[in-house]
């Protein structure tokens, strides 16, 4: 229901009464001196010189440990975004002076009380993660009156808890024995956990609002994705049926779980119309058997059905490739194209939503709700089957969930029988596998690892229960930290020292290796390197066949890792790999990391190749997720104990990485990389550093500034470095040096700079005209395109087209109809600009014609949404308002599918807003919430990029750099 204005500024009032009311709690019980101190603190800047003092005046001894407060630091950013979005959400001025202060007072109170220091910086920290959390969340809400109240009521918890605090230590005597302190930790955690039920409950209807919010502009998105999809009605989009796209062969072995897999089934019913789709999400911790369950539920249902799909779920990445997997190898869709992951995706969406085929969709292993976006098919038929670690997935969009939790013993005693091949099955069998169950907690993971050893080795249960309990024990205080993952089971110690201990030293550097990979589908062809490739000397087994293969049947042998000989790619569990990196040494570990990055070095192609071509796309877009794995890896070790160290090589993967996807970094994960590869080249010894490889990693960070950032200043900067270092180093023939003039002087035009720009690129162009094979083509048809940007954006417009007369002669001889589209665009904007809008407008219908006709999954590619945006100005200058709207809400929609920067979906928002107000009396409500959305989206900006108060063509325009405006 909607409130009224009056409803609105009563509910307004209240909460600037709570505040006030919370603010006059503070006056009231601080002493004098504390309410002084606190008002000193303003803000995170003050509060940090503080925190800096505090470092200073206490020693690093056992009551006041330096490094408890030092990892207070990471957390400070939440609340202070936290702080700002309340001070913005306030009709009237608000002081944060308490809350810092307060939080100031806190600290060094906790310090002063002996033994508090590290239960308060616990607290304070786990404060700190729900506040990330609602910082997230808010983004979602262009209208952040939707959330006042509960954010109101965050605040006003965490000012009171700070004050409770204060007021109890100021209440305790400084000479307390070990019962007293025992008593004050009881009591500051009954303060901590009442105020954090509170903030919990507030932070999680936020949570639902803004899942409510995103689902329906996911909703709207889709209905335009599927109006998208209406592409080419006379070509053949039926697909390929049947067929079945599973990522590894039947579990011949898969046992039990029959009431499971029936409660499945009558919940999904694939095989029936429904009139709907009928979803489900079996959940429960790692290793109970949820993937193998919905892999056996799949292939039991595979007669029945058209079309059985598997997708990969854990991340952006993974989900894409396998709807590429799914349109080109398993549907055959004709206009799927192995680069075009995004592309594939809403092809394989649109082909559900129309066919008239009985199918089941199965998402493995996804960590949110955020995975489904753009990806859940609005069909009236057809069944989606989900599996999950985390119980909350289970709520909508799907419509069911069903925990699956450990074997019962008897059951688990059942299991192990099965597993354990030419076993008589005696009483005496049957009683020591209760026992075994017994031990193992009924885990199916273990009961897998733990029978494959027994196979291994035809050893008896009761021989390997007397073995099992010989293993020494390792108790929870005994364990290292930094490697542990969340929610281990130490009972399940013994499991894994047995399955690691049976390897040999081969299998377990593969492991190692491994572990390191994106665990699901890891590529053979990555364990079988170039004869030359210089290997950590325990990983020098890998080039030969035998041993390598000796290797690998031991960790299969062993229930470590699966090999599936049909896709030719190994997989294995993520608690295996937790434990196994866990485990290891730190020189060991530092071994594996640099085997998985030398393999993968030696299989992905090199930034040497100035241009992608779509057979090197092909080679190198299977191994994203494992360098997308590795570079995460690398990134976590640096905030853990023994961090894992940069080498030349994993610096020189990110930047072949990054120069790879730069232009089609459609799973986003470019920034990752160029970020991770910087910050590991800064870390190399000095006499590691290679020149050539800074060069590299600059114009790469000039390129992720421009595109991904927008910040012009920065992309200069970083390219004139790179420039500085080439020049130096004057390598011969170095075609790269082009790249730096030409993206110099983008960020150059972007920043208005147009003389000095034109300058940059003369240099290229002198380069470049010096001769005619194709790499020098394509490279001066870029040149020729940027130069016109340049020469209209000073009204130079009869230059300008002669500048993209000669781009589009030279785009029409090496065929690229990403390069003809653009350019065609591109000439739109410049006829808009001279006042040509009939012109303009066959050049906008000249790049959709490219883009329809080069394949479905070019007309839904993100140079469509530039092509959209530029049809939707024609449009509008021409007053067709119902054309100006559909291409501005098409445009809006791929910026948001293809997760376009802020800075480009507010600017294509603004648009939209302006195509609205050509018919205010009908979309003055929808033009309101563009505005709102545009806004909301500036406001993610980093501070100083944007005034907000400035909502003119230009101030979008800013937002974006020359070559996209």
């Amino acid at each position: 229901m909607r409130l009224t204005r009056e409803q609105v500024a009563e509910q307004q009032t209240v909460r600037e009464v709570q505040i006030e009311a919370a603010l006059a709690e503070c006056d009231k019980k601080l002493e004098p001196i504390d309410r002084e101190r606190a008002q000193e603190v303003n803000n995170i800047d003050d509060f940090r010189n503080e925190l800096n003092r505090l470092l200073d005046e206490y020693p690093d001894d056992a009551d006041a440990p330096r490094h408890v407060i030092l990892l207070l630091y990471p957390t400070l950013d939440h609340f202070e975004q936290f702080t700002q979005s309340f001070v913005k959400m306030m009709s009237q001025k608000v002081e944060t002076c308490m809350l810092w202060g307060l939080l100031y007072l806190v600290i060094k109170l906790s310090l002063e009380s002996r033994g508090t220091i590290e239960r308060i910086t616990r607290m304070l920290e786990q404060i700190g993660h729900k506040l990330r959390r609602l910082n997230e969340c808010s983004s979602a809400f262009s209208d952040t009156s939707k959330i006042k109240g509960d954010t109101v009521e965050i605040n006003r918890e965490i000012v009171i808890l700070w004050l409770n605090i204060i007021m109890f230590f100021r209440t305790q005597s400084q000479s307390m024995d070990s019962r007293e302190n025992h008593l004050i930790l009881q009591k500051l955690s009954a303060l901590y956990n009442e105020a954090m039920s509170t903030i919990g409950d507030a932070v999680g209807r936020i949570e639902k609002a803004a899942e409510l919010t995103e689902r329906q502009a996911r909703m709207i998105d889709v209905e335009m994705f599927s109006k998208m999809l209406s592409l080419n009605p006379g070509k053949d989009q039926s697909g390929q049926i049947p067929f079945c796209v599973l990522p590894v062969a039947r579990n011949r072995r898969f046992f039990g779980r029959e009431k499971i897999l029936a409660e499945i089934d009558d919940q999904l019913q694939p095989g029936k119309k429904s009139g709907s789709i009928r979803s489900l999400a079996i959940h429960g911790l790692g290793g109970v058997g949820k993937t193998q369950i919905a892999l056996e539920y799949a292939y039991s249902k595979q007669a029945e059905l058209d079309a059985v799909l598997w997708v990969p779920a854990e991340n952006t990445l993974a989900l894409q490739q396998g709807f590429t997997k799914i349109a080109v190898d398993g549907l055959k869709l004709p206009n799927a194209n192995p680069q075009s992951h995004q592309e594939n995706m809403l092809l394989v969406v649109a082909w559900l939503q129309q066919t008239s085929a009985k199918w089941l969709l199965v998402f493995d292993n996804v960590e949110s709700h955020q995975i489904f976006e753009n990806c859940w098919p609005a069909a009236d038929h057809g069944a989606i089957l989900v599996t999950t670690r985390r119980h909350m997935v289970a709520s909508q969009p799907i419509d069911h969930g069903i925990e699956i939790v450990d074997f019962t013993i008897d059951d688990g005693a059942k299991f192990i029988l099965h597993l354990l091949q030419k076993r008589q099955g005696t009483t005496e069998e049957q009683t020591a596998a209760t026992d075994l169950s017994t031990l193992l907690h009924g885990y199916a993971l273990a009961i897998s690892q733990m029978t494959a050893y027994m196979n291994a080795r035809t050893m008896p249960i009761k021989d390997f229960l007397s073995l099992y309990k010989k293993y020494p024990k390792r108790m929870h205080r005994e364990r290292k930290e930094g490697w542990k993952y969340i929610g281990y089971n130490y009972a399940l110690d013994t499991v894994w020292d047995i399955s690691f201990d049976a390897l040999e030293q081969p299998a377990k550097a593969c492991l190692w290796v491994l572990s390191f990979y994106a665990p699901d589908s890891i590529p053979t062809t990555l364990l079988e390197p170039s004869e030359n490739l210089a290997l950590p000397p325990r990983l020098e087994f890998c080039k030969d066949e035998l041993s390598r293969w000796d290797a690998i049947e031991q960790l299969t042998d062993h229930a470590l890792v699966r090999h599936d000989t049909s896709s030719q790619r190994f997989s294995l569990h993520r608690l295996v790999q937790a434990e196994c990196l866990f485990r290891i040494s730190t020189v060991e570990r530092q071994e594996g990391f640099d085997g998985a990055v030398k393999l993968l070095l030696d299989k992905f192609p090199s930034r040497g190749n100035l241009v992608i071509m779509d057979s090197l796309w092909e080679d190198g877009a299977k191994y994203l997720q494992q360098i997308a794995a590795v570079a995460t890896n690398w990134k976590e070790s640096q905030d853990k104990p023994a961090p894992l160290e940069p080498t030349v090589d994993f610096c020189n993967l990110m930047a072949d990485c990054a120069w790879f996807v730069h232009d089609n970094d459609a799973a986003g994960i470019l920034s990752l990389v160029i970020d991770t590869g910087c910050k590991a080249y800064y870390k190399l010894s000095e006499d590691s550093k290679q020149p050539i490889l800074e060069a590299d990693l600059l114009l790469l960070l000039c390129i992720r500034d421009l595109r991904a950032e927008g910040d012009f200043k920065s992309a200069e900067t970083q390219g004139k470095r790179s420039l500085v270092i080439r020049e130096e180093l004057k390598i011969p023939q170095d075609l790269q040096i082009t790249n730096c003039y030409n993206y110099i002087a983008i960020a150059l035009d972007s920043l208005g700079q147009h003389d000095e720009a034109k300058k940059w690129l003369e240099k290229s162009r002198e380069i470049l005209v010096a001769n005619d094979d194709e790499l020098h083509v394509r490279l001066l048809s870029q040149n020729n395109l940027n130069y016109s940007r340049n020469l209209f954006s000073v009204e130079d417009f009869t230059g300008s087209e002669k500048k993209l007369d000669q781009a589009l002669v030279q785009a029409t001889g090496f065929k690229s109809w990403y390069s003809l589209a653009f350019i065609h665009q591109t000439k739109a904007d410049l006829y808009l600009r001279w006042d040509k809008s009939a012109e303009a407008n066959k050049q906008v219908q000249l790049a959709r014609t490219i883009l329809e006709g080069s394949g479905g999954y070019a007309s839904i590619s993100w140079i469509s949404g530039i092509v959209s945006y530029r049809t939707s100005s024609v449009a509008m200058k021409q007053n067709y308002v119902d054309i100006a709207i559909q291409e501005a809400q098409k445009a809006v929609a791929i910026a948001r599918l293809y997760k376009m920067p802020p800075g480009m979906r507010a600017r294509f928002v603004h648009l939209l807003m302006k195509a609205y107000l050509l018919e205010p009396d009908q979309y003055r409500e929808k033009a309101e919430e563009a505005r709102h959305e545009a806004q909301r989206l500036r406001k993610l900006l980093p501070p100083g990029r944007t005034d907000l108060n400035d909502e003119s063509d230009q101030a979008f325009d800013m937002l974006v750099d020359i070559s996209v405006r």
